[in-house]
């Protein structure tokens, strides 16, 4: 009853956020602070049933054959979380220069699709949801891009729900082989192409090289709140997804380990070649989740890619993180080149503690719980292949690399630049935020174990 309610009010607010785009004589921006708060008490009570090792299905249809149903488990629970968190961080602690009523009933709207979405019990739901998520994102870029706004919404469209028919031809294919809608690639590793298919899907939403072409635009373009929104939540569904569709796999996909290792490698080497943050960011956050891919992909043979949820947990809430740190920089220095920086260390504090602690626990620092997943997967893929490990360990090297000319642009320069006069240090609510997600770190890697176990064997 609990998650029926969760998702009759996820329902609700969907469809509510087609009254507010029209009704232009209000912003309601307190009620979609009203209704995320609200969201996040209700799901406390199908939380509990999941801790309690029971997991809810709520049937929507039931015919011709096949179910059609949400589900709630340990996975989704999770992601759910996420996205309730990062759009509390954001409507509750930054201020938003947004507050009219498109901005909010798009982003009210997206924030109902990615409850349904990770709450997807069946393939065809997924999918249906997969692709619900492309109104609201793909209407934010039309309406709030600062430059060619209608040109990288097509862009944004055509790239996503082209290349989305690969994963629905994957999916009529398992419905073949499976008879039923359910999430099974089991007893599918002769029939390779079916898994290939899914892969392509995703490839387009992580982005893989050479799917990718959207993204700078996208990311670049979308007011900075935006685009931590997209980082941290839409990008999670190909990582939700990976798992979703790949969970009860044991199969090898080379070919598609060897694209993503080097789309790894390709973006990091871009964001290396970049002096603007923003750009930097979107580069990283495409390169960190080519590495979780790949190493998932390793996994496969052996065991179920299980390590790909808390990798997306600590990404998720890391790079919302760092394009709140661009936004703060765009508000108040207006400046993105991290030439323009320097001498942080003495006059930004502050701002110096929480971009160096997110930085290191992104480049892999022993004490998170970060580097320790990082490590596993690039062992797997050493396992998988030689040759494979030797080149994603490149990748990760890149990352580093750029991560250190970051570090010794913005902080280390002795010399104070034009950025770093005009930048102000960090608000009290800025201060409060970035603690907090540095906190959700902290007790990520404290309960990584029982995050780990509470994943492969159900409850706490």
């Amino acid at each position: 009853m609990e998650l029926k309610g969760f998702l009759f009010f996820s329902f609700l607010g969907f469809l509510f956020s087609f009254y507010i785009l029209k009704d232009k004589e209000r912003d309601y921006f307190w009620f979609t602070r009203i209704f995320i708060l609200f969201a996040s008490l209700l799901f406390i009570f199908p939380t509990l049933y999941v801790l309690n090792e029971s997991f809810p299905e709520y049937i929507y249809f039931k015919d011709f054959g096949f179910v059609l149903k949400f589900r709630l488990d340990q996975a989704s629970i999770l992601f759910i979380w996420l996205n309730v968190f990062l759009y509390i961080f954001l409507y509750f602690f930054v201020k938003l220069d947004f507050k009219n009523h498109l901005f909010n009933g798009l982003m009210l709207m997206l924030f109902c699709v990615n409850n349904l979405f990770f709450l997807a019990g069946d393939t065809l739901t997924f999918f249906i949801f997969w692709e619900a998520m492309l109104i609201p994102a793909t209407l934010l870029l039309w309406y709030f891009s600062k430059e060619n706004p209608k040109r990288i919404a097509l862009e944004f469209l055509i790239y996503n729900f082209g290349f989305s028919t690969f994963l629905l031809l994957g999916i009529l294919a398992l419905y073949k082989y499976n008879q039923s809608f359910d999430f099974n690639l089991k007893g599918l590793s002769d029939a390779k192409w079916i898994a290939s298919f899914l892969y392509i899907g995703i490839m387009v939403k992580t982005p893989v090289f050479p799917l990718h072409g959207w993204l700078l635009n996208t990311y670049y373009n979308l007011p900075s709140p935006v685009t931590a929104i997209f980082s941290g939540i839409l990008s999670k569904y190909a990582i939700y997804g990976f798992f979703r569709l790949y969970e009860k796999a044991s199969l090898s996909l080379s070919f598609l380990l060897f694209l993503t290792i080097f789309s790894a490698l390709y973006a990091g080497f871009l964001a290396w070649s970049n002096r603007d943050l923003k750009k930097i960011f979107t580069y990283m956050s495409m390169s960190h989740l080519n590495v979780m891919l790949a190493g998932c992909l390793a996994m496969l043979p052996y065991l179920s890619p299980y390590l790909i949820i808390p990798f997306g947990l600590f990404h998720g809430f890391l790079a919302f993180a760092l394009f709140i740190f661009v936004y703060h920089m765009e508000k108040t220095a207006g400046i993105l080149s991290i030439d323009e920086y320097g001498s942080l260390t003495l006059t930004k504090p502050v701002y110096t503690f929480f971009i160096t602690a997110f930085l290191l626990v992104l480049a892999g620092f022993p004490l998170f719980g970060y580097f320790y997943i990082e490590f596993t997967m690039l062992s797997f893929v050493f396992k998988f292949s030689l040759i494979s490990g030797f080149l994603l360990s490149l990748g990760i090297a890149v990352n580093l690399i750029y991560k250190s000319i970051v570090f010794y642009k913005l902080i280390f320069v002795k010399k104070e630049g034009p950025g770093s006069k005009k930048l102000k240090d960090l608000s009290l609510s800025y201060t409060i935020l970035f603690f907090l997600v540095f906190l959700v770190v902290i007790i990520l890697t404290l309960y990584l174990s029982p995050l780990l176990k509470f994943l492969t064997e159900g409850g706490v």
